[in-house]
């Protein structure tokens, strides 16, 4: 009997349990991670679209007529809004362009863009 119980062969249902607690909580981290990871990106890609909506705004408003150039406020994809202001001081404007979103797990968000131009009296 003695051994039958001595045999090195095998594992025992402790150290089955043992290795299966350890490979869940090993797994759970893993799973977690992977939550963080999808997030990020999502706010990765937010941000960027947000930064192209701010420069595209200020690219047309530099095509425009310089007298042209006012605030306003607009909606380049559902969850973007877009918002600007212009500010004159004599030959310039100061243009201010705004995207804000509403990120689901870090709330609402906001890229901000600033230019300045300046009056060309060949542009009418």
């Amino acid at each position: 009997m003695r051994k039958i119980l001595r045999r090195p062969e095998g594992f025992t249902l402790i150290e089955v349990m043992i290795a299966l607690v350890l490979f869940a909580v090993g797994m759970l981290a893993f799973a977690g991670l992977e939550v963080l990871a999808i997030r990020n990106t999502t706010f990765s890609k937010d941000f960027g679209k947000a930064n192209a909506y701010a420069q595209q705004l200020i690219e047309v408003k530099k095509g425009t007529s310089w007298s042209y150039v006012t605030e306003g406020s607009d909606t380049p994809e559902g969850r973007f809004t877009r918002t600007w202001t212009v500010t004159t001081d004599g030959d310039i404007k100061h243009l201010s362009v705004t995207v804000s979103w509403l990120d689901p797990s870090l709330g609402t968000k906001r890229v901000s863009f600033f230019t300045d131009m300046y009056s060309n009296p060949s542009m009418p």
